[in-house]
């Protein structure tokens, strides 16, 4: 029975993922498209630019979660802080 779940588990973590890499290309190839739809329709006189706007810096108490958690996935010894 602890085989199912597991299986369960990562059938579901899959299908998740797979689920947000369809979202994730779906939303950046509509706004990738965006620019030439908008420029046959306004006849060549609309444009569109897409551009980087910033990082934003992750709070200190998740930098925590995400630091240990690549040292984890890395075999590497987890610090201990106070």
């Amino acid at each position: 029975m602890q085989i199912r779940k597991v299986f369960f588990w990562l059938h579901l973590a899959a299908g998740c993922i797979a689920g947000a890499i369809v979202l994730l290309m779906s939303v950046t190839g509509a706004m990738l498209t965006y620019e030439r739809h908008l420029t046959s329709v306004t006849g060549g006189r609309g444009s569109y630019h897409m551009e980087f706007s910033h990082y934003d810096e992750v709070p200190s108490h998740q930098q925590q979660k995400i630091i240990a958690a690549s040292k984890a996935e890395r075999g590497q010894a987890v610090e201990e802080q106070a």
